[in-house]
């Protein structure tokens, strides 16, 4: 069993890059250019903003992109989690999938969180150990994973 979060990169050079559950990245807005094998990102999911006609670049290892940017320190929009699980669920069986944002500090692990919680049935502890980045206590910022936590936690009481 690989134990996660599973460092690619640890620098921000690097982008910051871990794979917290099977195929499921979590990294900064320079993740995209640096994709594990087989090369290519199934989806990425961008949180911070950079998917313009000037970044097609940093996303030409990507299968398809999603952009939904929002701004840190906020709750994660209403209806957000419900989009992306599905897209998720589609994308991840065919290769990884990158969730990034600014950093991979506060977004992005929010999201990663909400998402291992649903997909692979993690308790909330287990979950944000593998998200969260062991230097930054601190993040995710609090607003942002409390609205992860919620969406969570409804998921799993429909379940």
């Amino acid at each position: 069993m690989t134990p996660y979060p599973r460092w690619v990169g640890h620098r921000m050079d690097l982008a910051n890059l871990r794979e917290v559950g099977p195929d499921l990245y979590v990294g900064s807005e320079f993740s995209p250019e640096h994709p594990p094998p087989p090369g290519r990102w199934s989806l990425v999911v961008d949180l911070y903003g950079t998917w313009t006609k000037g970044d097609k670049e940093r996303y030409r290892r990507a299968r398809r992109v999603i952009s939904a940017p929002f701004q840190d320190g906020t709750p994660i929009p209403a209806g957000f989690l419900d989009r992306i699980l599905q897209e998720v669920l589609t994308a991840r069986p065919l290769g990884p999938v990158l969730v990034h944002c600014q950093a991979g500090f506060s977004r992005s692990p929010s999201v990663a969180y909400a998402l291992l919680r649903v997909m692979d049935g993690l308790d909330p502890h287990t979950a944000l150990a593998r998200a969260r980045m062991p230097e930054t206590p601190e993040y995710p910022m609090p607003r942002t994973l409390a609205a992860a936590r919620q969406w969570a936690d409804r998921q799993q009481r429909v379940r």
